[in-house]
């Protein structure tokens, strides 16, 4: 797999963000992509119309006695574009709890 520390390259000075969304697993995470646009150009790299993305699996998280993964996720691209974008993949991405 990709390391999600390598921010894909943009050409400009964007702003990219790394986030951890634990309890969505990296194939999960690769169908969410596909289904906002993206296309996997190689294993755990996506790119989409004014995005790019790096895929990993994200530590693990210790809750008690559970241990919790996830995917860590290094966006990159134009900051209105990452913002539509990021509200649409916040929505695939929720998980309840309690």
């Amino acid at each position: 797999m990709s390391d999600a520390n390598a921010i894909p390259p943009t050409g400009d000075d964007t702003p990219a963000g790394v986030f951890d969304y634990y309890s969505v697993p990296v194939w999960m995470m690769k169908g969410y992509l596909e289904q906002l646009g993206g296309r996997e150009v190689r294993d755990g790299y996506f790119e989409g119309d004014g995005w790019q993305a790096v895929l990993s699996a994200a530590p693990w998280r210790h809750i008690g006695s559970l241990r919790v993964g996830g995917t860590r996720a290094a966006f990159a691209g134009k900051d209105d574009v990452l913002a539509a974008f990021y509200i649409r993949l916040h929505q695939k991405t929720m998980r309840g709890g309690g």
